[in-house]
């Protein structure tokens, strides 16, 4: 992040949500199924739209409180549970506002995904291609009506020689500095104790 947060907001979180959901998204957009690879990330979208209903008060349709009292266990570590202080009414209610943050956040996702199909496309060739895709590279795309393969790819290129440059010239920085270091430090030499040694004066006679 480019500052520290402090607090949380229903809008980010949302938006969190749905960008864990883009991956299982984009497989029923693509092929038309869908297969398990997503589950670490439906796991993580289900607690976050939890979280935001029981511990935050995020809930429209219940209100600004919290559901639940958590409970510390210490048994071989640290475990934890919380004790159920709702009915079942709201349980059932409280299931159903999880349901729709993350109904709403993933069909957010297919939305985005739906509208910059072609960049999709060229984003997942770029990976197949390169492996990896910097942030520099990921807004050029976006920005771009009609993203270019070699542009994109110029952008990690020219990135790459100017950090060579840079290092090469803290490196010349450096060996100026040691020069200079040993330099100082260097035992007198016969002719510097010369050039040091006070001259005597003759007695006159």
């Amino acid at each position: 992040p480019a500052e520290d947060k402090y607090s949380e907001y229903k809008s980010i979180l949302t938006k969190e949500i749905s960008m864990l959901l883009g991956g299982r998204a984009a497989e029923e957009i693509v092929y038309g199924d869908v297969t398990g690879g997503a589950s670490n990330d439906i796991e993580r979208a289900t607690k976050t739209a939890k979280r935001m209903v029981m511990r935050l008060g995020m809930s429209e349709t219940l209100g600004p409180r919290t559901f639940g009292n958590d409970q510390g266990e210490v048994f071989l570590g640290r475990d934890f549970s919380a004790s159920q202080d709702y009915s079942e009414n709201i349980a059932a209610k409280i299931d159903d506002e999880i349901h729709n943050i993350i109904s709403g956040a993933y069909d957010k996702a297919k939305d985005i995904l739906k509208k910059d199909i072609h960049k999709m496309h060229f984003i997942a060739e770029f990976l197949v291609k390169n492996e990896v895709m910097d942030g520099d590279q990921f807004r050029a795309v976006m920005e771009s009506e009609c993203p270019v393969m070699a542009e994109i790819e110029a952008i990690a290129e020219a990135k790459k020689q100017k950090s060579l440059e840079d290092n090469k010239h803290k490196a010349a920085q450096i060996d100026a500095e040691k020069v200079v270091e040993e330099s100082s430090s260097a035992e007198p030499t016969v002719q510097d104790l010369e050039v040091l040694e006070p001259t005597v004066e003759e007695d006159s006679a």
